[in-house]
């Protein structure tokens, strides 16, 4: 009885070996290499999606979904990336948006368009998933061990190219060792313990996943995170053309809405006709009723009001709005660019009567002609359209897409064109259009008047100086044909009067540089050069120089800076 209980005590002892994790590397441990990496220099990662492509049956629909969650808390915790929800759960920020936009707050709630974007993708792919069960039987004795496998590949994308920058194959087993039953004398007297290999397994990869996104992160080619855009003020100090005086704008744009998407215009197509077809039926049965009144009473006479027009439908549920019937929101937020910056704006109300016919944005001799009439140097024109894009949350999300030219009043000659786009979110849907809409316009309003700015054109009847009699726009430049200049400035540190100067000589020689305007103060001196041609056609020129010497340090628009010698 003693030597039987021995090789009871013996084989358990096995069985607990054999059941022992191996050594293996925790998030603690992997958390400890990025304790110092500050936050603002982590990088920004969403796990996007875990697709089950094996065929084991063992492997339940969800699985996928568990997996990219157990990640996306595993990497959290790690303190080696800034961390984002995923696109499922996204619902959980856009109700609390849609909460505050519906009033609900004091306006303390989180504001729409905020969130930041992912500078890496993860997903992964699950190759592997597998689980049995091992037995062994020792006089009479049956112990077991419950193994699992669980196998995914591991992916990252840069979500600007979407290029794959790293790909690694992750398998890892588990083991849970356990009586699968003891007998003595053919009478079971212990029970079986519950499998939990494949929570083992998954642990394992998970972790193992963690480490090897951790280690493998410094040596991907990750994109830069993108910046907020940042707008720029324009005034008569850095605009070139508002420095003789402010030229007068007539802003034409025409704007169209489209309320839902393609497919929710076509699944309401057949419910759309439906209500088509029953309102003639009604209107026949009116009708109808109508003669049989008159043959009894008479008729009346008839007085029919001209209906008005106030949108055109082209889709199940798309509405242009022609701009004689309201000012656009395109309009809106251009107009306020260029009264900000100082330019002189035509009220859309002054002339409204004279752009009966939309279509006319599309005649660019028309549109000089209205200018001209209403004693404009600039007429901007253009169209913009917007369309809901998805709704989650609570939340309605659109785009919106604007095309616009800037046309010279004198000779009818394009000054810039452009095409942007711009999103905009929000609980109702119009204002999401209206959203779309103006975000697209400020990007647009960017670009003019960065473009318009570094024109060096002056207008005869520009500013409120200008004589009333005079009307009409004539573009010159030195009392001779129009030509685009820019303005540049460089920064010169280590400098001093004779250096300045000498430099400042040297660049007059050049038949691209009009002018040349110097400051020194402290050792600094600055030389302000009206030119044509580009930045870069100045630094070649610079570069050539052999005296004075100098050396570029640094440039940026509009900016050089360069350090004496």
């Amino acid at each position: 009885m003693k030597s039987y209980l021995y090789l009871c005590i013996v084989f358990l002892s096995v069985q607990a070996a054999f059941g022992q994790k191996s050594d293996k590397i925790t998030l603690e441990q992997v958390a400890e290499k990025c304790k110092d990496l500050p936050r603002d220099k982590r990088v920004t990662v969403k796990v996007a999606r875990f697709s089950v492509s094996t065929k084991s049956s063992e492997a339940h629909a969800t699985f996928g979904d568990e997996l990219a969650t157990m990640l996306t808390s595993a990497l959290q915790q790690t303190n080696c990336f800034r961390m984002l929800e995923m696109n499922r759960n996204i619902s959980d920020a856009t109700g609390e948006m849609a909460l505050a936009q519906d009033g609900f707050t004091n306006g303390s709630g989180p504001q729409a368009g905020q969130m930041i974007g992912a500078q890496l993708i993860v997903t992964g792919e699950v190759t592997d998933f597998t689980q049995g069960t091992s037995s062994t039987t020792v006089l009479g004795i049956s112990g077991g061990s419950n193994q699992a496998t669980v196998g995914f590949t591991l992916k990252v994308l840069n979500p600007q190219t979407g290029e794959l920058l790293f790909s690694k194959d992750i398998n890892m087993k588990g083991k849970i060792g356990g009586f699968s039953g003891l007998s003595l004398g053919g009478v079971k007297i212990a029970g079986s313990t519950e499998n939990r290999a494949v929570q083992d397994a998954t642990q394992k990869a998970i972790i193992r996943a963690v480490e090897v996104l951790a280690e493998a992160k410094d040596n991907m080619d990750i994109p830069e995170p993108m910046k907020p855009k940042e707008i720029k003020k324009y005034s008569p100090q850095n605009c070139q053309m508002l420095r003789s005086g402010s030229p007068k704008v007539i802003i034409l744009v025409t704007e169209a809405t489209t309320a839902g998407t393609a497919r929710d215009n076509n699944t309401t197509d057949l419910a759309r006709r439906e209500r088509e077809i029953a309102l003639k039926e009604r209107e026949a049965n009116v009708g109808l009723a109508r003669d049989v009144v008159q043959g009894l009473f008479g008729k009346k006479k008839e007085t029919t009001k001209p209906e008005e027009i106030t949108s055109r439908q082209s889709s199940a549920s798309a509405v242009f709005k022609p701009v004689v019937i309201e000012q656009s929101a395109t309009e809106t937020e251009l107009t306020r660019s260029f009264v900000e910056a100082g330019f002189r704006v035509v009220d859309p109300k002054v002339y409204g009567k004279m752009r009966q016919v939309s279509d006319s944005t599309g005649d660019m001799g028309q549109m000089a002609a209205l200018g001209l009439k209403m004693g404009a140097q600039i007429i901007i024109t253009g169209q913009s359209i917007s369309e809901r894009t998805n709704a989650q949350g609570g939340m309605v999300s659109c785009r919106a897409r604007l095309e616009i030219r800037a046309i010279s009043t004198e000779d009818g000659s394009i000054l810039a064109t452009n095409t942007v786009s711009g999103g905009g979110i929000d609980v109702s849907e119009a204002i999401a259009n209206k959203t779309a809409i103006h975000n697209a316009s400020e990007n647009m309003s960017q670009y003019l008047m960065e473009r318009l700015c570094s024109m060096n054109i002056q207008f005869a009847s520009a500013g409120p100086a200008a004589s009333s009699k005079n009307t009409t726009a004539s573009a010159r430049l030195g009392g001779a044909t129009a030509t685009s200049t820019t303005l540049t400035t460089i920064a010169a540190s280590n400098a001093n009067f004779i250096k300045l100067k000498a430099l400042g000589d040297a660049l007059r020689k050049s038949p691209k540089i009009k002018d040349v305007k110097s400051a020194l103060k402290d050792g600094t001196g600055t030389l302000s050069l009206e030119h044509t041609g580009s930045a870069d056609d100045l630094v070649d020129f610079m570069s050539k120089l052999t005296a004075p010497k100098f050396e570029i340090t640094g440039m940026e628009e509009g900016r050089i800076v360069i350090a004496m010698q």
